[in-house]
């Protein structure tokens, strides 16, 4: 009885675990069963479809063709290109409100020439075209970043063999934003709890004190984050002059590589039409 509570009970824990339950059938043939498996890798294989590195070759080809372009109908394009590349990364809403802000920025575009005021309509169009610029260099970035963790980021940057000034405060700055982010969201319900807080009123007709309420303990925790993750960095050897252990294995599939050249051809043939 006590044997098999322990074999039941080691059952379970390995279960628990992850690992693999080994099994003879009559004839000596030993059957390896998993059962279990990782949340994790499960996460990671549906959400992450295409290469980090074929991302970063899509996003770079795609932004400095934005700059590149400045034709209606080829920079509406591009945009369209983009806002495809986001569904397939399964960034579907996020594409549809950028093109959205796309489409009012190029409607915006053709009637800003009806204004009478030269200084108001440059000043417009400048603004306008900032604002299409940077609308698909977001729509760049939000693909590059869907479904990717800071490990991965690291692991695809190491691979690329980019130097430790280049991973390191990459590593630092996308480990620090969420951080923040918490903290300030903290920071907003403890003043709303005290009845302390800041609204758009309170800035223009107590700004000192709002700065106090808000900029000083965001100020005072983003030092002590710094700190925890400088050490965290250190612990896990972030300072490590030799190579490290790549903990995410990458590898290019067909479809990732059909994917760069349907792009990269796309945006080639939108620079050859505007400029031939």
């Amino acid at each position: 009885m006590h044997s098999a509570h322990h074999s039941r009970r080691g059952s379970r824990d390995g279960r628990r675990l992850g690992l693999r339950r080994v099994a003879r059938r009559p004839g000596g043939i030993v059957v390896s069963r998993a059962t279990a498996v990782s949340p994790g890798a499960t996460a990671f294989a549906s959400t992450v479809r295409v290469d980090p590195r074929i991302r970063l070759l899509i996003a770079t080809a795609v932004t400095v063709a934005s700059f590149v372009l400045s034709e209606p109908l080829t920079a509406n394009c591009l945009v369209l290109l983009a806002a495809t590349l986001m569904i397939i990364v399964g960034r579907g809403p996020a594409a549809l409100v950028l093109t959205a802000v796309a489409a009012a920025a190029a409607i915006a575009a053709t009637t800003v020439t009806q204004v009478e005021n030269n200084t108001l309509m440059l000043t417009l169009a400048m603004l306008i075209y900032l604002v299409q610029k940077l609308t698909v260099m977001t729509m760049m970035g939000l693909f590059l970043t869907a479904g990717i963790s800071v490990a991965l980021a690291v692991s695809t940057l190491e691979t690329l063999r980019a130097p430790a000034t280049v991973t390191v405060p990459l590593a630092v700055a996308l480990r620090f934003l969420p951080t923040i982010r918490q903290d300030w969201s903290a920071l907003a319900d403890s003043l709303a709890v005290r009845g302390i807080a800041p609204t758009p009123r309170s800035l223009l007709t107590h700004p000192v004190r709002t700065a106090e309420h808000l900029v000083v303990p965001i100020l005072m925790r983003a030092l002590r984050t710094s700190d925890d993750l400088a050490c965290a960095g250190l612990v896990r050897g972030l300072d490590t002059r030799g190579p490290r252990t790549v903990l995410h294995e990458l590898y290019l599939r067909p479809a990732d590589i059909v994917l760069a050249a349907v792009t990269i051809t796309a945006t080639s043939a939108l620079v050859l039409v505007q400029y031939l």
